[in-house]
Parts: C-alpha cells; sequence; structure tokens
C-alpha cells in the first residue's frame, strides 16, 4: 500500500462564533463516509466535544473474515484481525506520533466508525451490513461546548498543505443544508419481524439454558422494519431526533451506502494519555412527565438500595476486568453510585479511573469491554451463538459500540442503545431487554413493547400504524 513518509502536525483554524455542528456536518453529508459524532466525550452528566469528519483517506470494513481496506490508490481484501490492521493503519497514516495540540479537543485525526455487537466473539453471517465500518480521518471539525468554541483541524505535512485543505474545507462548508426545524417529516410505519409467540418462546428457551447452567444472563432483540417513504431524508430525520430526545450522546454515520443514526447512547470508556475512565451504566428509567412526578421517580431511584447494591457489583466487576489491563495498584473506584438525569431517562452510573499499562493493545480494551460482555455473561461465545440463531438478523451497529481512536492513542467507545439503520431499501430499528433466571416471558414482552413503543414515538412513527402492527 502508498504510504505516508514525512512527519505530521496538527493544525488548527479557529471558526466563528456560533458555527452549529449539524450545520457544518448539512454541508457535507452527502459525501461517502461523512460522520458526525454528536457530543461523545463524557463531561459529568453531558457531552462536552462534538466532531464532524469527512474525506477519509482510507476506509475498512470487516465482511464475513475479510476485512476490505479502501484508499485512493487501491482496494485491498485481507484476512486478519480488524483491531491489529486499524493499529498498523493508523501507525501509517500518523507515521507513528503525530504532533498534536493539547489546547484542542482530544480527538485531532485518527480512526472514526462502529464494531458491531458481538464484534470478535461469535462468526457472523454475512449480510447488507458490515460487522465493523470504520474511516481514517486526516481532517475534522472540533466543537468544545464548554468554552463555546470550534475548529477545523488537520493533520498534514506542511502548513502549505494544511492551509490548502482548509481552504477546501471552507469552500464546501460555506453552503449549508439544514432543513428548517419546523419541517414536516413523512410518517415512518414500523412492523415486528417476529411475532409475540414466537419471542415469548424465545425467552422460555433462554431460561431454560439459564436453569440449566448453561450461562446466568443475556440480552435478547426484537427488530422493527419500515419502507423508507417519500421525501425521506437522513439529515432531516437526525435533526428531529435531536429535538426530540435531547440526549447528551448520538451519532450520525454515513458509511457509504449505509446509514446509522444513533438516537441514544450510553459512555463506555474514555483513554487519553494511558488515563481511563470506564463507566458503569445501569436501570435506565424513563422520566414520567410533570416535574413533581420526575422528581419523585429520580428519588425513589436514588433510595432503592437493592438497585444500588446491583449497580455496584456489576460495576466492580467491571473493575476486576480493568485491573488486569492497569498498571499495579492503578484503579480507583467504582465510585458510589448516583442517579444521572440523560433527556428522556434516568440511569444509575458510576466510574472506574485507572492507568493502562504499557502492553494494553486496543484488542485488549474491546474483549474486556464489549457490547457482548456488557450484556451477557460467560462463557460468552456459546451465549451469543445461542442468541444469534433465535434472532436471525445480524445486529450490526445496534447494541454495538461507536470507537473513536486518535492517532495520539485517545479513544472514547460508547454503546449505541437506541439506533435507526438505513441501508437504502428500508429502515431497522432493534430493542432489546435482559433475560435472566427470573424472567417471565409474558412480563419481559410488555416491557419490550413498551420501551419500543416509547422509542418508536421519539424516533417518529405512525404510531396507529405501528400499534395495529404489534397487535
Amino acid at each position: 500500500m502508498s504510504q505516508p513518509v514525512t512527519a505530521k502536525t496538527v493544525y488548527a483554524y479557529a471558526l466563528p462564533e456560533g458555527t452549529k455542528p449539524l450545520a457544518i456536518f448539512s454541508s457535507l453529508y452527502r459525501f461517502p463516509y461523512t460522520q458526525f459524532l454528536d457530543s461523545t466525550a463524557p463531561d459529568q452528566q453531558g457531552g462536552r466535544y462534538s466532531t464532524v469528519l469527512f474525506q477519509p483517506v482510507e476506509i475498512l470494513e470487516v465482511w464475513g473474515d475479510k476485512v476490505t481496506v479502501t484508499n485512493r490508490d487501491q482496494q485491498l481484501s485481507l484476512r486478519g484481525k480488524l483491531t491489529d490492521l486499524l493499529a498498523e493503519r493508523l501507525d501509517v497514516w500518523g507515521q507513528g506520533e503525530v504532533m498534536t495540540d493539547p489546547t484542542l479537543p482530544p480527538f485531532q485525526g485518527g480512526a472514526v466508525g462502529y464494531f458491531g455487537f458481538g464484534f470478535g466473539h461469535v462468526k457472523q453471517r454475512i449480510t447488507d451490513i458490515p460487522q465493523a465500518a470504520f474511516g481514517i480521518y486526516d481532517q475534522c471539525v472540533s466543537f468544545d461546548h464548554a468554552e463555546g468554541r470550534a475548529w477545523y483541524v488537520v493533520v498534514s505535512d506542511s502548513e502549505e498543505q494544511a492551509r490548502n485543505k482548509y481552504n477546501h474545507f471552507a469552500r464546501l462548508s460555506s453552503r449549508s443544508f439544514l432543513p428548517a426545524e419546523d419541517s414536516v417529516q413523512p410518517h415512518l410505519s414500523w412492523a415486528p419481524r417476529v411475532l409475540p409467540g414466537p419471542l415469548k418462546e424465545n425467552v422460555r428457551r433462554l431460561t431454560d439454558y439459564i436453569h440449566s447452567g448453561s450461562f446466568d444472563r443475556t440480552f435478547l432483540c426484537q427488530y422493527y422494519e419500515g419502507d423508507i417513504p417519500a421525501g425521506y431524508d437522513v439529515l432531516a430525520h437526525y435533526q428531529s431526533l435531536r429535538q426530540e430526545n435531547k440526549t447528551p450522546l448520538g451519532a450520525c454515520l454515513m458509511l457509504g451506502g449505509l446509514n446509522v443514526m444513533v438516537a441514544d447512547a450510553e459512555p463506555v470508556f474514555t483513554v487519553n494519555n494511558k488515563q481511563i475512565e470506564v463507566y458503569h451504566i445501569s436501570n435506565r428509567t424513563p422520566r414520567p412527565e410533570g416535574s413533581l412526578r420526575d422528581h419523585v421517580a429520580a428519588q425513589e431511584l436514588a433510595n432503592d438500595q437493592a438497585v444500588m447494591d446491583a449497580h455496584h457489583r456489576l460495576a466492580k466487576d467491571q473493575a476486576i476486568r480493568l485491573s488486569s489491563l492497569c498498571r499495579a495498584n492503578g484503579i480507583l473506584g467504582p465510585s458510589t453510585p448516583e442517579v444521572v438525569e440523560t433527556g428522556h431517562e434516568y440511569q444509575v452510573g458510576s466510574i472506574t479511573r485507572g492507568v493502562l499499562n504499557e502492553k494494553t493493545t486496543l484488542a485488549d480494551l474491546l474483549d474486556s469491554f464489549t457490547p457482548a460482555a456488557i450484556h451477557s455473561s460467560t462463557p460468552l461465545d456459546r451465549t451469543l451463538r445461542v442468541v444469534s440463531e433465535m434472532e436471525h438478523l445480524t445486529r450490526g451497529p445496534a447494541y454495538g459500540h461507536t470507537a473513536v481512536i486518535g492517532f495520539n492513542g485517545h479513544m472514547t467507545i460508547s454503546l449505541n442503545t437506541e439506533t435507526v439503520v438505513n441501508n437504502g431499501n428500508e429502515l431497522r430499528f432493534t430493542t432489546g431487554l435482559p433475560v435472566n433466571a427470573n424472567t417471565e416471558p409474558d412480563i419481559w414482552y410488555d416491557e419490550l413493547v413498551d420501551q419500543a413503543e416509547a422509542a418508536l414515538n421519539r424516533i417518529g412513527s405512525d404510531t396507529e400504524q405501528r400499534k395495529a402492527s404489534m397487535g
């Protein structure tokens, strides 16, 4: 492959005050592999940074047991681990070490994309959705919401080359295609993939596996599918999601013929200069309408000792996994669980902090904090094989990770909890709930429908048609 041969430096150009992330994204989103990371880095209860990425220098996609690598010179199909290839290609395009700027937001060029649910743990069927997809970017637009500032950031061989790229960006971004906020969007009608009877039977089968000792918990999904209506526009849809959900984390990933809209996400971990913060989230509880009822719901959750104890046990398990990746005595936490407000939900959250040892790799981190490990128990491969046989479809980015991996070693990993996938032919939405030894299929199904109903209302749908289809 063609490889850069000169050392590189980060150059930044301040953008006018009041520059809006979605407006910048609207001017670039028609280019393949333009991605919008919406407040990706946690800052207490909200997000601090947003990033728009466009025109990658290289694209990596996983299809079955092969990784397709595409750059301006050629396209290759390789066998190998994506995590190893990502590390290799980041080293190539960043020349081992990029001269970064500590005054800018932490991501200053690198790889951005998603790892699908179950990635690396179970052999997945080849579908129209790659198991993982990443672009490697030497330019981006970064927003620091705490300071109210924005920059065009580029990794370049020289100041002259950086200025030329900035001028190119300025021309592209001079026209915004942002729809009017009061634009009327076409309704979306959704139909469940699996009918209630077979879905409940799958829950019963999973509890049988649990009682037999095969595993002790897992996570089962229902899939909803919808036609793409006339007049549908991805950007307008994502804009409406942002207005409706008001959650601190989200994303809109335009990955060639695949569009992924993350309406809600949970932070999993961030890494800066070997310092890692792991976020533990549990007990997602819908917020009731009315300020008094909302306050009471928050207090009840905070005072539920059983919930807090269960959260602490899970957080401690994650802290133990993290300890194997950190230096001796390099772990602090987990912190005391707290109730966190995130848009339409309350969550119980805590943080564990650590210092990674020098040998810890990206693959090590992903293996320890994979979406499958968060929702399922060991033996993980067996658990995932059983669930995948029941679900028939590949979850792809739904309940997978959105990942930001910088040339400078900065990493932000989030768990996609509400995701709309558009493959150009139809829309797909996936929702799910845990299954354990005490799960009652009828109760589980009723909770699933309530959760789907609330989520699809936020996503935008024809409620009457959807209720009829749910039965």
